[in-house]
């Protein structure tokens, strides 16, 4: 068996999705051997995609709060600009159905609270936290 380097390599090649054929010639091992490896080692493989996955969420910040956090952000900036604005500009038309429409995006990422009692968790109605 190859060192325990040439196979930690390995891993994280699979878990960056390269091909055998690929990795044999970087690695210089027998596509079989790759094979083999790739059913021995399938749970390092697949907890290392999921640490990559992970790192490129956080990253580029794709979580559900960070969307929120964000959403919440430019709809109160929307309403600061809002209240400087009259009635009889124009743009405000466009202004309000901006902040409609994010309240409502806003509303779509809500998700449902959970209270925990002492038996079990009662799920709380939307109402009780809507925007």
């Amino acid at each position: 068996m190859k060192n325990r380097k040439t196979i930690e390599r390995f891993i994280e090649l699979r878990a960056d999705g390269n091909s055998f054929d690929k990795i044999s010639k970087e690695l210089k091992v027998n596509k079989q051997t790759l094979i083999n490896w790739s059913k021995k080692f399938e749970t390092e493989i697949q907890n290392l995609k999921t640490i990559n996955l992970d790192a490129l969420l956080k990253e580029y910040q794709i979580s559900k709060e960070t969307r929120i956090k964000n959403l919440g952000a430019i709809s109160k900036k929307l309403l600061e600009e809002a209240t400087e604005r009259k009635i009889s500009d124009l743009p405000t038309e466009k202004l309000f159905k901006l902040i409609a429409e994010y309240h409502e995006i806003i509303r779509n990422e809500d998700t449902s609270l959970l209270i925990e009692d002492e038996d079990n968790m009662v799920k709380m109605p939307k109402a009780y936290y809507k925007i």
